[in-house]
């Protein structure tokens, strides 16, 4: 594209381009453009697609097509906002919003809210309080995964800061979730990633040293 090197995802068939190994302590960039094409069931929906990481196998876990995962959501219009998939949780300080008619609860981050628990079910998501996504152009993404603690940056802004990272057993035991595969979903939207980096780190990159200050 350009004269770019671009992973093209066409998002006709719903599933994942997936890494071979697994990640843990990690800082994770990258750059993404939505296309034209947008497909059934989501032909008049916003475009849709998600960074899946500390993902566990097996692969289709989820709608058979995705693993059991954190997300990273990148929608148009809603990226940086949180998922669980297929049983997993994170505490997110966050602030509810009563919408009359709305089918399930809503929550937005808050940096100076209460911790809220988020897993599957009614409580699944968690939305990013700021739209930081430039349209119709290339915008970066920066995730960073620390022991239980995770950072969603759109833009080089702050979506929100997630902590203890669990998975849920069949008996709804939780167990510490830090490390696992990455997966960017093809969730019926055409949409073109490029630069994408990832290495290691301890702490949080100098670069987003403000996020906690």
């Amino acid at each position: 594209m350009d004269g770019e090197t671009v992973l093209k995802i066409s998002g006709q068939i719903y599933g994942a381009v997936s890494t071979k190994k697994e990640y843990e302590n990690y800082h994770l960039r990258m750059m993404y453009k939505w296309g034209s094409g947008k497909y059934e069931p989501r032909a008049d929906a916003p475009s849709d697609s998600g960074i899946l990481y500390h993902c566990q196998e097996p692969q289709g876990a989820f709608w058979n097509c995705w693993m059991q995962s954190q997300e990273f959501q990148v929608q148009n219009g809603d990226s940086g906002d949180y998922y669980t998939i297929a049983g997993t949780g994170m505490d997110i300080r966050s602030r509810k919003v009563v919408k009359p008619g709305a089918k399930f609860n809503i929550y937005i981050y808050d940096p100076k809210g209460e911790y809220k628990r988020f897993k599957s079910g009614e409580d699944g998501r968690c939305r990013k309080n700021t739209n930081y996504e430039n349209p119709g152009v290339w915008n970066q993404l920066d995730l960073v995964c620390i022991g239980d603690k995770s950072y969603h940056i759109v833009n080089g802004n702050v979506a929100m800061v997630l902590e203890r990272s669990v998975v849920y057993d069949k008996d709804d035991v939780a167990t510490s979730l830090t490390k696992g595969k990455i997966q960017l979903q093809s969730e019926g939207a055409e949409v073109y990633y490029k630069d994408i980096e990832i290495r290691s780190v301890s702490k949080l990159p100098i670069e987003f040293f403000s996020l906690e200050n």
